[in-house]
């Protein structure tokens, strides 16, 4: 179970970004080894967007996000 997925994306809990709209992410999908899900990355073009609140990764074509994948984010704050 995660607390952070649900739906097509999972939400980013992070000081650096949190309440700020005007942050700059740049995302990448992480390829090490999954060991929660069967040894695989996430293979979908993603997006992100805020919410009001929290930035969002998501899964560009709608299908679910994996539980236990794993991104690299940078965040600019301009």
């Amino acid at each position: 179970m995660s607390t952070n997925s649900s739906l097509n994306s999972t939400i980013i809990y992070n000081p650096v970004c949190d309440g700020n709209p005007n942050a700059i992410l740049l995302v990448t999908h992480n390829y090490n080894f999954d060991t929660n899900s069967s040894g695989q990355y996430n293979s979908k073009l993603v997006g992100v967007f805020y919410d009001g609140a929290h930035w969002q990764i998501y899964n560009e074509d709608g299908s679910t996000m994996a539980l236990g994948r794993a991104f690299n984010v940078l965040v600019v704050k301009p």
